[in-house]
C-alpha cells in the first residue's frame, strides 16, 4: 500500500486525466460538497475560488492510494483511508472529489487504486491550508490502516529517520516528456561543478552539456534543450553546497540582470526542440529514401531480368521457327526430287526397244512422247512451284505473326519499364518535397547522456532585449488629450544584426561587453521621456 500526494493547480487537466476512460478498464467518480456533481465542473468551481479569494497556484491536494495486489481494497477501506488522511492533512472539512481506477498493466495484471482531491481554499478565511510535512502524515495513516487490516507494508514505511527525497509530479512529467529523470541531471550537473576550476568554464561546460543558464523568479536557473526549467542550487548533489554560494560564486562574472530570461532561454530551446525534430524528420526520410532506393533497384533489376528474359525467350522461338522453315522447305525439295526421280523410272521402264523404237522414231511417236513428257514436266513444276510458294508465303505470313507477337510484348515490357521509371522519380520527388518542407537544419551534437545541442547564450538569446526596450520607450502614449505621438516606422523595427558563427564554447568576453551595453540600453526606466519627433526627423538609425 502506498499513498503519494501532492500540490498542484490546473484542474482542467487534472479532471481529464481522472476522466480518462482509454487508458483505465474502469473509471467511477464522485464529488462531495460541490454544487457541481462532475469532476471538471467540481475542479472549474475549486479554481474559481481559489484565483477569486485567494493568491494560491496550487489549490489542489491530489492523493493516490494505492492498495498492493495481494492486498485488495473494499470500498469501506477506502472510505476510512481516505477519512483519516483528510484528519491527518486537516482538509477534514474541505469540498473533494474521488476517481476509482482499475487499470490494466503491461503484465495484464489490474491494479485498483483511488484519487482523491481536495480544495486547500479556506472560504472562511479567504486564504488558503497550509500543507506541512504531508509526506509523514501520509505514512503514519498508511501504518494505522496496515495495522488496522492486517497489511504488510514497505520497508521503506518504517525508515523515517532517512532522508527519501519524494519525486514531485511536475519532475515526473517533465521526465515522461524528455526521458531525462531528475537524478541524470543531478548527475550532469554535480560532475561539472566539481570539474570545474571557475564560473566561465563551469558555464561553458554547462552550455555545452546542453543547458542555458538564465534568471527568473531566482537569480540562476537552468533551461535544457527541451525548454524545461531546473533551479541550478537543486541540481548539485552536495549537502555543503547551499543557494548562496552559487550565488556567490557566478555573481562576479554572470551577474543575474545580465543573464536571459527563462522565457527568452526557452525560445531559444524551443527553437531549437524545432531543428532538432527537423533533424530527426531529415534522418527519417534519409533513412525512407535509402529503403525506397533499395526497394527501387529490386523492383528495377526484376523488371530487367524480365525484359532480358523475354527478349531471350524472342530469340529462341526466332531460331525455332526459322529451323522450321528450313525443314519446310527442305521437306520440299525432298519430295519434289523423288517425285522426279520416280516418274524418270517409270519412264525409262516403258520406254520402246528395238523395232518398236524404230518404227516409234519412223512414226513420229517418239516427238509426240518426248512433246508429251515436257508438258507432263512443265505441269509438274508448276505445282510444285505453286507448293514452294506457298510454303514461302505460309512461312512469311508465320514470320510476321511471331515479329508482331514479339513487338507486342516488347512495347508491353517498355511500357512497364516507362511506367516503373516515372513511379520512381515520384516516389524520389515526394521524399525531396518533404525535405524541401521542413528546411532541415544541420546542428553540433552534445554530450552522450543527452540529445542536446551547443546552447550559445549570444547573441541568439538576448540581442532580442534591446530591441524591446527601443520599442517601449520610443512609443509612448502623449497624457493630455489621450492622444498618442507621432511614431517613426523604422524605430519599431529590430534592428539589423550581424550573425557572429557560434564557436564550441563561449567566453566570458561576450557576457561582459553584452552587459556593458545592456546598462546603456536600459538606462531609460520608467521615467524615460521620448525625445521631440520634430527635432528627430533628421536623424537617422
Amino acid at each position: 500500500m502506498i499513498f503519494y500526494g501532492s500540490q498542484r493547480g490546473n484542474g482542467a487537466d487534472l479532471a481529464t486525466h481522472l476522466t480518462n476512460a482509454e487508458d483505465n478498464e474502469f473509471v467511477e467518480t464522485q464529488t462531495f460538497g460541490t454544487l457541481a456533481d462532475d469532476l471538471p465542473g467540481a475542479f472549474a468551481e475549486i479554481e474559481a475560488q481559489g484565483s477569486v479569494m485567494t493568491k494560491l497556484q496550487k489549490y489542489f491536494y491530489s492523493l493516490s492510494i494505492n492498495p498492493h495486489p495481494n492486498h485488495p481494497f473494499t470500498q469501506e477501506m477506502f472510505d476510512d483511508a481516505i477519512t483519516r488522511s483528510a484528519l491527518a492533512l486537516g482538509l477534514e472539512h474541505q469540498p473533494y472529489g474521488t476517481a476509482h481506477h482499475i487499470k490494466e498493466m503491461s503484465n495484464g495484471e489490474l491494479r485498483e487504486h483511488m484519487h482523491v482531491v481536495w480544495s486547500r481554499v479556506d472560504m472562511q478565511n479567504s486564504c488558503g491550508i497550509n500543507i506541512s510535512f504531508d509526506r509523514l502524515k501520509l505514512m503514519q495513516v498508511a501504518r494505522e490502516l496496515a495495522q488496522d487490516y492486517g497489511f504488510e507494508l514497505p520497508e521503506g514505511y518504517f525508515q523515517v529517520e532517512k532522508n527519501h527525497e519524494q519525486t514531485s509530479l511536475y519532475e515526473k512529467v517533465k521526465e515522461t516528456q524528455t526521458g531525462i529523470s531528475k537524478e541524470q541531471h543531478k548527475t550532469v550537473v554535480t560532475d561539472l561543478w566539481r570539474t570545474s576550476d571557475s564560473p566561465k568554464a563551469f558555464v561553458a561546460a554547462l552550455e555545452d552539456r546542453g543547458y542555458m543558464l538564465a534568471s527568473g523568479r531566482r537569480p540562476y536557473v537552468l533551461v535544457d534543450s527541451f525548454g524545461k526549467m531546473h533551479a541550478l542550487p537543486r541540481l548539485i548533489d552536495d549537502k555543503e553546497v547551499r543557494t548562496k554560494d552559487v550565488e556567490a560564486y557566478l555573481q562576479k562574472n554572470f551577474p543575474p540582470e545580465s543573464l536571459s530570461t527563462v522565457e527568452e532561454a526557452q525560445a531559444v530551446a524551443a527553437q531549437i526542440e524545432d531543428s532538432r525534430e527537423r533533424i530527426e524528420f531529415s534522418q527519417k526520410l534519409a533513412e525512407q529514401k535509402e529503403i525506397l532506393q533499395r526497394d527501387q533497384d529490386m523492383r528495377r533489376d526484376k523488371l530487367q531480368s524480365d525484359i532480358a528474359a523475354k527478349q531471350d525467350y524472342h530469340k529462341i522461338e526466332t531460331m525455332k521457327l526459322s529451323d522450321t522453315h528450313g525443314d519446310n522447305h527442305y521437306v520440299h525439295k525432298l519430295n519434289s526430287a523423288g517425285a522426279d526421280m520416280e516418274i524418270n523410272f517409270r519412264r525409262a521402264a516403258y520406254a520402246p526397244t528395238g523395232l518398236a523404237a524404230f518404227l516409234s522414231r519412223v512414226t513420229g511417236m517418239d516427238i509426240a512422247r518426248s512433246k508429251l513428257h515436257a508438258y507432263q514436266d512443265r505441269k509438274r513444276e508448276a505445282v510444285q512451284e505453286h507448293a514452294h510458294m506457298q510454303i514461302e508465303e505460309q512461312n512469311r505470313i508465320e514470320k510476321l505473326q511471331q515479329q508482331h507477337e514479339h513487338s507486342l510484348e516488347m512495347l508491353e515490357m517498355r511500357r512497364l519499364e516507362n511506367e516503373q521509371k516515372k513511379s520512381f522519380e515520384r516516389e524520389q520527388r515526394s521524399i525531396v518535397m518533404a525535405q524541401e518542407r521542413e528546411k532541415v537544419a544541420y546542428y553540433s551534437k552534445g554530450s552522450e547522456h543527452m540529445p542536446s545541442v551547443h546552447l550559445t547564450l549570444t547573441p541568439r538569446g538576448r540581442m532580442a532585449m534591446p530591441a524591446k526596450a527601443l520599442r517601449r520607450h520610443y512609443a509612448p502614449t502623449v497624457k493630455e488629450g489621450n492622444m498618442k505621438a507621432p511614431i517613426d516606422p523604422a524605430l519599431l523595427q529590430t534592428p539589423t544584426k550581424t550573425e557572429t558563427p557560434a564557436t564550441e564554447t563561449s567566453t566570458t568576453d561576450d557576457y561582459t561587453s553584452f552587459a556593458d551595453n545592456w546598462d546603456e540600453h536600459s538606462s531609460g526606466g520608467d521615467d524615460f521621456i521620448a525625445p521631440d519627433p520634430d527635432k528627430d526627423k533628421g536623424r537617422s538609425r
